[in-house]
């Protein structure tokens, strides 16, 4: 590539960053819920799309209600106007006692709520064919727990672990069938999005017993697709377990808890950026580039993603996000080299 020459976009420059190679420009996506567009497909392709629109990102992510794998259980929610990141407030869960584990059914991902979203993904897939897609699913455990009331899944873990076993058996082969099913769309992969892997949930071995069985048998339905990533929510994240079972590129934030991300960059392919509750959302646009900026020299490799580490505040300031795809865009390495 010369100097003259346009820098890659999308598709050819995630793969290449993936493969290793150095680019002159750095990835960059990062994303949101788009409450009450959320539960109709068409709805939420166009509300995707406008964002992809406006911010032109080099990946773009489906992001459904943190609901949408749940509903068809019976699960009940509504749209919650004070919700910061605009997720859905649950009103009916269908785990109370144990029993309620063995009674969950089995699911046909053509049928139900999630035809929503498999519909979104074909629209998006369609609209934007050059450019990666990949659509939130969220993990087995993560299911678990919004399936029952509030503190139970770790009662049960403890004083019922057959029952949560079957439920999550169940639970399991259920997402699994909606990951082929979203591969069928066309999409590039798989956002799995691992919500209880962490040390304020649970312990590291407990978490290895019951939910991280569920997690593998996910990233293995994934495996085929080329851009996946394994999001581990939250601070204190037990990203051990997951050291030899990693998709294309690990997604946290980057927070006390966590590994550093050089840390993480050493070990492989990562995705992580600036924290969604700190300047990207709060501070100035100049704040929000001179971070980005700033955590781009300090992650000179290859492999990395500029994304921050959670889904945006629905408030965040259009200029901010613009400040960090703008620090993508004009960061160079051998800039960052003379800066070292």
């Amino acid at each position: 590539m010369t100097g003259r020459d346009p820098p890659p976009r999308y598709r050819e420059l995630l793969t290449a960053v993936l493969a290793g190679e150095p680019m002159p420009v750095c990835p960059v996506f990062a994303h949101r819920h788009h409450p009450a567009a959320d539960q109709d497909g068409e709805r939420l392709a166009e509300a995707t799309l406008a964002w992809q629109a406006r911010f032109d990102f080099d990946l773009v992510k489906l992001t459904a209600a943190s609901t949408w794998q749940i509903v068809d259980y019976g699960v009940e929610d509504a749209l919650d106007p004070d919700d910061a990141l605009g997720r859905r407030r649950i009103t009916r869960r269908v785990v109370t006692v144990e029993e309620d584990w063995h009674r969950l059914p089995r699911l046909d991902p053509g049928l139900g709520f999630v035809t929503e979203i498999l519909r979104a993904a074909g629209l998006i897939r369609r609209a934007l064919p050059g450019v990666p897609v990949v659509a939130t699913v969220y993990g087995p455990a993560a299911q678990a727990a919004k399936l029952a009331e509030a503190g139970i899944l770790a009662v049960h873990v403890r004083e019922a672990p057959e029952a949560v076993a079957a439920g999550l058996r169940t639970i399991t082969a259920n997402t699994v069938r909606v990951i082929r099913a979203l591969a069928d769309t066309g999409i590039d992969g798989v956002f799995l999005a691992v919500q209880n892997a962490r040390a304020e949930a649970f312990t590291a071995d407990a978490y290895a017993g019951f939910g991280l069985p569920g997690d593998i048998a996910c990233l293995e339905a994934m495996r085929e697709l080329p851009f996946n990533i394994l999001h581990l929510h939250g601070d204190g994240v037990h990203h051990g377990l997951f050291r030899h079972r990693l998709p294309a590129l690990l997604h946290m934030e980057a927070s006390p808890g966590n590994p550093t991300p050089e840390a993480l960059l050493a070990g492989g392919g990562l995705a992580t950026g600036p924290s969604p509750w700190g300047v990207l959302s709060s501070g100035s646009a100049v704040e929000a580039f001179a971070e980005a900026e700033a955590l781009l020299t300090r992650l000179n490799g290859p492999g990395f993603v500029l994304a921050p580490g959670c889904t945006l505040p629905v408030c965040t300031p259009e200029a901010n996000i613009d400040a960090l795809v703008a620090a993508a865009r004009t960061w160079r390495r051998d800039r960052a080299n003379r800066l070292r």
